[in-house]
């Protein structure tokens, strides 16, 4: 499985990948800091997650959300966030979102995540 990675912060994206090293069913990790490139590589490479920092400097990662949606609704969305109110979370749920972590407290359970949809893709 292919994973793509969309975050405004270097130290986030970094942590991200060293997270997701030991996910044993990730083919390829791509990651991005700017929106124009996350389609491009969307396009391109097809991955089958995408994770998404809610707070983006030139757009909401709702926005991108909905646009990865209209796309391709079979890519599985995992939302990643420093606001982990239950308001935002359904907004973000009604979006399309597949997954919504709390960045501070949830972070590490992303990996879980990941085998957990690896196997639903081998079925």
């Amino acid at each position: 499985m292919n994973v793509l990675l969309l975050d405004d912060s270097d130290i986030v994206l970094a942590r991200m990948c060293e997270v997701l090293a030991d996910v044993s069913c990730i083919k390829e990790i791509y990651s991005t800091k700017n929106i124009d490139n996350l389609f491009s590589i969307l396009a391109v490479k097809k991955p089958e997650i995408v994770l998404i920092d809610t707070s983006l400097p030139d757009k909401s990662g709702i926005d991108v959300l909905r646009k990865i949606k209209q796309i391709s609704s079979i890519v599985k969305i995992i939302l990643v966030t420093n606001y982990p109110t239950e308001h935002y979370k359904l907004m973000c749920k009604e979006n399309g979102a597949d997954y919504f972590i709390d960045k501070s407290t949830a972070f590490e359970t992303i990996p879980s995540i990941l085998e957990k949809e690896c196997s639903v893709l081998a079925d």
